[in-house]
């Protein structure tokens, strides 16, 4: 097996198992829990033959765990009581339960009385006795005991010394070659279900994890932390808080009971200055007091000799002051409350704008020293559960060839991925979680530096959305370097289009230059015959004056005059018949020297006769 399928397998097994838990929602409620109930509790396990995790109520959960142990897993036994709907129980144990169980399961669920109602309507009344009326009580237990596991030295067929686990029931045979045996007692955890009265599934929990190299490391299936192991009420955030919450509720409600009794401000009138002479009443005045910014009074009637500064006066029955008061005291419990937990304003955010960066930073990572014993915890827990759930799908996954795992991806498409569990048999993974303060000022600088590369165009957009987008450092880190390798592969590919680009430019400017080079040579000459051209004319028209009876040729036409109309195809064609001319003279020349030969070899011939007669 090579790296990459190990690697690529193990990535695979991890992301099924990771995708059927509903990821980081289970976990963000068992850190809920951890601060509300100092424990936090997950189960792992395999239901239908897939690996399952499920959120644990701390109220209902309870273990044995020594003093030195700080994890639920390593413990000695555990219970926990769940509340199942009745589909949910036959969808987990309906193949280990009889007709007459699944009858008894449905029978206990909450009776419904429908009525008619006239429009046609049906109402469901539904009658609760209490909460959990309409669920199935199961209970579930496991604990660790001891298993006798035989190691049989016997001689092989070559008479060497070997070694192998034996059943239980083997009996030493010397005969067959066997030495001795050796029995060890190692720790395995078994487990009961029980649905109402009925016990399913009451033997050794199925797949439960070894390791190869400790016999002797066993673990529950029920995976959590508890805080504070030592005290005999373990303590968590919420126990910090609980006095304050007390003083803010006892805050809050004298602050009710003052707005309550707050009546405001109110005016005392003289009624006997409310005008009765001209027609007003009360109720008339009342109505220009509230809808006017006139108040009418008369100075003159009966019984009111006052001016207009004794007509009324404002009674101050306001209790903002006290309120104000009660309102500073519940921020004060607010602030106290958060640093009694490590969650200060600079932690929420609340700068103030004259606090140096140095000073909130110095804030925040002392803050953090509170906060971050309890991260810590649930990194492990976080880290021990996925641990616990990939070895259980190696289990759940045992046996079977090819295991098809559909997935929708980040991008909303659909994967189906073919799963090897052949290549995993046998093999121990871990995992590493960091959730660490350290970790995300780390982020969070990997964020910038992408976001100047992102300036100085080393990555693109959807690189840094990508570099965003992750959870951890190493994932995000491997994007960047992922990133900034396909820019440089990118960048190489602009320089050679670039080089390449160049060289064809260069190439065209030579071809250009070679091709106007040529176009000058063309000209040139084109120059230099048409100055030739010219020359030959004016030397024919000025031979043509001197000679106008020139005709070499015997073409009716002077010579000049043609050699002028013409120009070099004149003087061609007058050489060719020059020399046509010379040729037949040669030829002349020839032919009557070879006349005057033949009559001399004619006389000699006849002379030669005359002697023989």
């Amino acid at each position: 097996m090579t790296t990459n399928d190990y690697r690529m397998t193990t990535l695979f097994l991890y992301l099924n198992a990771f995708s059927i838990t509903g990821g980081i929602e289970k976990f963000n409620k068992a850190f809920k829990h951890l601060h509300l109930s100092a424990k936090e509790v997950l189960y792992v396990g395999i239901m239908n033959g897939h690996p399952e995790v499920w959120n644990v109520n701390s109220l209902r959960f309870n273990c044995d765990l020594s003093p030195d142990l700080d994890f639920i897993e390593d413990g000695e036994f555990c219970t926990n009581e769940y509340r199942m709907t009745p589909s949910t129980v036959i969808g987990y144990f309906g193949k280990e339960l009889t007709n007459q169980q699944i009858d008894e399961v449905y029978s206990l669920q909450a009776k419904v009385n429908v009525d008619f109602v006239r429009d046609g309507m049906f109402s469901f009344d539904v009658y609760n006795d209490n909460d959990y009326a309409n669920t199935v009580r199961v209970l579930h237990c496991q604990w660790k005991s001891l298993r006798p596991i035989k190691f049989l030295t016997y001689r092989d067929e070559n008479n060497e010394e070997r070694e192998k686990i034996v059943d239980e029931s083997y009996k030493l045979n010397k005969e067959t070659g066997d030495i001795r045996i050796e029995i060890e007692w190692i720790p395995e955890v078994y487990e009961g279900w029980k649905i109402n009265d009925h016990h399913v599934r009451m033997g050794p929990v199925e797949g439960q994890f070894k390791d190869l190299s400790n016999l002797f490391h066993c673990k529950l299936s029920y995976y959590g932390a508890i805080c504070d192991n030592l005290n005999s009420e373990p303590t968590c955030l919420m126990d910090r808080l609980k006095v304050y919450q007390y003083y803010f509720n006892i805050v809050m409600y004298r602050l009710e009971m003052l707005l309550a009794s707050d009546k405001g401000k109110k005016i005392l009138m003289n009624i006997n200055a409310i005008p009765d002479t001209d027609g007003m009443d009360v109720k008339k005045w009342q109505y220009f007091l509230e809808s006017s910014p006139f108040v009418y009074y008369n100075p003159d009637e009966e019984g009111s000799s006052m001016d207009a500064n004794n007509v009324a006066k404002v009674l101050d029955l306001s209790l903002i002051s006290d309120i104000g008061k009660y309102i500073d005291i519940a921020e004060y419990l607010k602030k106290q409350a958060g640093e009694s937990v490590g969650i200060t304003p600079g932690v929420e955010g609340q700068t103030s704008p004259y606090e140096s960066v140095g000073n909130n930073r110095t804030n925040i990572a002392a803050s953090s020293n509170i906060l971050e014993p309890y991260f810590e915890l649930h990194a492990h827990v976080k880290r021990n559960v996925l641990t616990a759930l990939i070895e259980t799908a190696k289990v759940a996954y045992h046996g079977k060839n090819v295991v098809q795992l559909s997935y929708v991806l980040d991008d909303m498409s659909r994967k189906v991925l073919n799963l090897d569990m052949g290549l995993l048999d046998g093999s121990t993974i871990g995992l590493f979680v960091d959730d660490s303060s350290k970790a995300a000022e780390i982020k969070d600088m990997i964020k910038q530096f992408a976001h100047a590369a992102l300036q100085n165009q080393k990555v693109e957009l959807s690189d840094i959305i990508g570099v965003i987008r992750q959870e951890g450092v190493v994932e995000a880190e491997e994007t960047l370097k992922g990133a900034e390798r396909e820019r440089r592969e990118a960048d190489m590919q602009v320089q050679e289009s670039q080089s390449k680009h160049a060289k064809e430019m260069q190439q065209m400017a030579e071809a250009a230059k070679e091709k106007e080079h040529e176009r000058e040579k063309e000209l040139i000459v084109l120059k230099e015959t048409e100055k030739r051209k010219t020359v030959i004319i004016q030397g024919t028209l000025v031979g043509a004056s001197f000679n106008p009876d020139q005709d070499k040729d015997d073409d009716g036409e002077n010579d000049f005059v043609e050699l002028a109309k013409n120009g070099l195809d004149a003087e061609i064609k007058q050489s060719k018949q020059n020399l046509e001319r010379e040729k037949f003279e040669h030829a002349k020349l020839n032919d009557a020297e070879k006349i005057s030969l033949e009559k001399q070899k004619l006389k000699v011939a006849q002379t030669k006769n005359k002697q023989k007669s």
